[in-house]
């Protein structure tokens, strides 16, 4: 089968770029687009179709990429007649693709004349239904055989797909990303602000505890402590005499011995921290990582099973 541009005369590649305009987001358009021409007297097959939309789009693609160019001349759009009709048709996407879409697929006729505000919302059952008036239906004869797609934007993503419902999950409390060691003491401390509204009971309180402190009771704290707010102690800690810590997580096993100073820490499991060090923004000992008597400590990123014998007066990996 020739699928050659000579096939496609002027007036046939207008009635067609009019179909995708009005179609982009109805799957299977090459359907609907050879069913819209067969009426309008052009004998186009789905097959010839699906590859006209192939070349124009990277015709479409091509030009633009060379406009995007340092120095390019927006002459370069005439050696692409239609390339103002396919901008108007592909340009519409998000700068930022989505990492999920949301969408919903009528699997009835959809009125072309749809309601404003057809979007309604539970907020507490957290489901949103389809807003119909985003929706692009075909008429009567092709909507019996193609699914309509109703999209949250403009994108070629159709994930989830639940009826003619949209749904979302109610997240009791709060949520935090913590991949980064600084998110990980951010959310701690959004946990620990929960535990005062929730659980008060659970937080550590007395002389020396400021604020919320979260203290296993296998832990043990010396005499003469500053502790918190926003710090957490796991299991079997041994934090000794005249140690201040706050907005730090200390865990399992590990050992703080005296007079020592930590601020925005995360001290790994097992690991030993001398007399008299001093440790901040966002210090993070890796597992059994020892730090000897009196060093500094500034953004240090120590990995597991090290030993540190001077300070670290600017933030680095040690590896």
């Amino acid at each position: 089968m020739r699928n050659t541009d000579a096939f496609w005369i002027s007036g046939q590649r207008r009635t067609f770029l009019n179909c995708w305009r009005r179609f982009i987001k109805t799957r299977r358009c090459s359907k609907i687009f050879s069913d819209r021409l067969k009426q309008l007297g052009f004998n186009r097959s789905v097959e010839q179709c699906r590859i006209k939309v192939k070349k124009l789009r990277q015709q479409y693609i091509k030009v633009r990429d060379a406009l995007q160019k340092s120095g390019s001349s927006p002459s370069i759009k005439e050696t692409f007649i239609w390339y103002e009709d396919l901008d108007s048709i592909l340009n519409t996407r998000p700068i930022v693709s989505p990492v999920d879409v949301v969408e919903s697929y009528a699997e009835e006729e959809v009125d072309k004349s749809p309601d404003e505000g057809s979007l309604s919302s539970t907020a507490d059952a957290g489901a949103a239904k389809a807003d119909t008036s985003r929706s692009y239906s075909a008429d009567a004869e092709d909507s019996d055989n193609n699914a309509v797609a109703v999209c949250c934007c403009s994108c070629n993503h159709r994930n989830i797909t639940l009826l003619q419902w949209l749904l979302t999950a109610l997240s009791v409390g709060f949520w935090m990303d913590i991949g980064q060691p600084k998110d990980f003491l951010t959310g701690m401390c959004m946990y620990l602000q929960s535990l005062r509204q929730q659980a008060p009971e659970r937080l550590r309180t007395g002389p020396g505890f400021l604020g919320n402190v979260l203290v296993d009771p296998t832990a043990q704290i010396g005499e003469n402590c500053t502790i918190g707010p926003n710090v957490t102690i796991g299991a079997g800690v041994v934090v000794e005499d005249g140690v201040r810590i706050k907005r730090c997580t200390v865990m399992k096993g590990a050992r703080v011995r005296s007079h020592s100073w930590l601020e925005s820490c995360i001290v790994g499991w097992s690991s030993s921290v001398g007399q008299w060090v001093r440790m901040e923004n966002v210090t993070v000992l890796g597992e059994d990582v020892i730090v000897n008597d009196e060093l500094y400590l500034n953004g240090a990123n120590v990995l597991p099973h090290k030993s540190i014998n001077e300070s670290v007066p600017e933030p680095r990996i040690i590896m």
